[in-house]
C-alpha cells in the first residue's frame, strides 16, 4: 500500500456533518497520518536533491537567457552553450533557453550572485513556494502536502531549478482568489502562468464561457502585461522565438521518448505529431462537456491536466501541475481515487524519469485519460457540481 493510499483510507466524506465529533476525530487522525507518512518521503527527496549529479540545470539555462537578453542570440544554441561553459564550467546541448523573454528578465537579479549562491537561493525559494502551495491548496491540503512530499517531480524541480513550482503557485493563487469571489484577480493570477503557455491551451473552453467573463478579463490583462514586457526587453522577440520553436530535437526535447504525454507514447512511430493532433481532439472532447458542468476551481486544473497530456513538450517535472486536478477529482468522486493514488505515487515520477521509453509514458497516458473519462461520466450525473460562479459553488458545498 502506498503512503497516499494509507492516508486516503482515513479520509472522511465531505458530505458528513462537520459539527460531528466523530468526523473531527477522524479528520484529525487523517492529518496526523498524512504528516507522519510524508516524513520519509521528504527525507528521500532531499537525499535525491543533494545526491543528483549535473551542474547544467534548468536554472543555469534561465541565467543564460538572462545574460543573453536583449541580444539577437538569446535562443542561439552556440551562444547558449558558450554561456553555460562560462557560467558553470561545462555545457549541455539539451538545456537551451526557450522561455519567453519576460522570464529571462525576471531571472536577471540572480546574475548579481556567484552561480552556486544563486542556485542555492533559487532552490530555497522553490522549496518555500512548494510549502506555500500545500498551505493554500484548500480542503485537500493534507493530501496535497503528502503528494508533494513523495513527488519525484517536486524533488526534481527543486534540484534542477525548474519553474514548474512557480506555475503551480500561480495556479493555486488563482483558485484562492476565485474562492474568495475575486474573479478578476483569479484570472490575472492564471495569466501569470504564461511562462508555460503550452499548458494553457485548453483554458478557452472555460474562460470563453459567459459566466467566466471576469476571469477572462483578468487573464487577458495579465497576459497583455507580460507580452508588453517581452517587447520592452526584447523588441524582436517574435521572430527570434519562432526560430527557437524550430530548434533541433536534441536541443528542444532531448528526452522525447520519456515524456508523460501523447507525443512520447507515439514517438516510436516516427510521426508523433499526427498522434498529438488526434490525441488533443480526444482530450478536447473530454474537457469540453466537463468545463460546461463544473465550477472554475475544478475545471481550470482539469484543463491544465489535459494540456499536460496533449502538449508535445511535457517533462516529468511538470507532473506537479497535475496535483490540483487529481486531488479535485479524487475528493469529489471516490470512483477515481485508485487512479488518483497511482498518478500521485512515486511510480509515475519514476516511469517518466527512468522509463522504459514509450511504455512508461503510455501507462501514464492511459491512466490520465481514464481519469478524465470517469470524471466526465460522473459530472454528467451530479447536479450539485454544475456550477460556474463562486457564490453558487459555496452554496453547493453548504448544501
Amino acid at each position: 500500500m502506498s503512503p497516499i493510499q494509507a492516508a486516503n483510507a482515513l479520509e472522511v466524506c465531505t458530505k458528513n456533518d462537520p459539527a460531528s465529533t466523530k468526523v473531527d476525530r477522524k479528520s484529525g487522525s487523517s492529518a496526523i497520518w498524512c504528516f507522519l507518512l510524508s516524513i520519509p518521503g521528504v527525507v528521500l527527496l532531499l537525499l535525491f536533491v543533494v545526491a543528483s549529479p549535473g551542474r547544467v540545470s534548468d536554472f543555469a539555462g534561465f541565467l543564460v537567457g538572462a545574460k543573453l537578453l536583449g541580444t539577437a542570440r538569446i535562443y542561439d544554441v552556440v551562444a547558449n552553450l558558450a554561456c553555460q561553459k562560462a557560467l558553470v564550467g561545462e555545457s549541455n546541448p539539451g538545456v537551451i533557453f526557450v522561455r519567453l523573454p519576460f522570464w529571462a528578465f525576471a531571472m536577471k537579479p540572480f546574475l548579481q550572485l556567484p552561480y552556486d549562491h544563486a542556485l542555492f537561493l533559487w532552490r530555497v525559494l522553490l522549496g518555500a513556494i512548494l510549502i506555500t502551495c500545500a498551505a493554500i491548496s484548500g480542503q485537500n491540503r493534507r493530501y496535497f502536502f503528502l503528494a508533494l512530499s513523495w513527488s519525484v517531480a517536486a524533488a526534481g524541480s527543486v534540484h534542477t531549478g525548474n519553474d514548474a513550482p512557480v506555475v503551480l503557485f500561480f495556479m493555486l493563487i488563482s483558485l484562492t482568489f476565485w474562492r474568495k469571489e475575486r474573479p478578476v484577480l483569479a484570472g490575472a493570477a492564471l495569466g501569470l502562468c504564461l511562462a508555460k503557455f503550452h499548458f494553457l491551451i485548453f483554458l478557452p473552453l472555460l474562460l470563453f464561457r459567459r459566466e467566466c467573463r471576469q476571469e477572462l478579463k483578468g487573464f487577458l490583462l495579465a497576459a497583455a502585461g507580460l507580452m508588453a514586457v517581452n517587447f520592452v526587453v526584447q523588441p524582436d522577440w517574435l521572430r527570434l522565438y519562432w526560430q527557437a520553436l524550430h530548434l533541433p530535437q536534441k536541443n528542444m526535447n532531448p528526452w522525447a521518448a520519456f515524456m508523460p504525454n501523447i507525443y512520447s507514447t507515439f514517438f516510436w512511430t516516427g510521426h508523433p505529431g499526427i498522434a498529438v493532433a488526434l490525441g488533443a481532439l480526444i482530450v478536447l472532447a473530454l474537457l469540453w462537456p466537463i468545463c460546461r458542468r463544473v465550477p472554475f476551481d475544478f475545471a481550470m486544473p482539469l484543463c491544465i491536466f489535459g494540456a499536460l497530456l496533449a502538449s508535445p513538450h511535457t517533462n516529468y517535472l511538470d507532473g506537479i501541475l497535475a496535483i490540483p486536478a487529481i486531488l479535485g477529482a479524487s475528493s469529489r468522486f471516490p470512483q477515481v481515487r485508485p487512479l488518483g493514488i497511482f498518478l500521485l505515487s512515486p511510480v509515475v515520477g519514476l516511469l517518466s524519469f527512468l522509463g522504459p521509453p514509450t511504455i512508461g509514458p503510455a501507462i501514464i497516458l492511459v491512466a490520465s485519460l481514464t481519469l478524465l473519462g470517469v470524471t466526465l461520466r460522473f459530472t454528467s450525473g451530479r447536479g450539485e457540481y454544475i456550477r460556474v460562479t463562486p457564490c453558487l459553488a459555496k452554496e453547493a458545498r453548504r448544501a
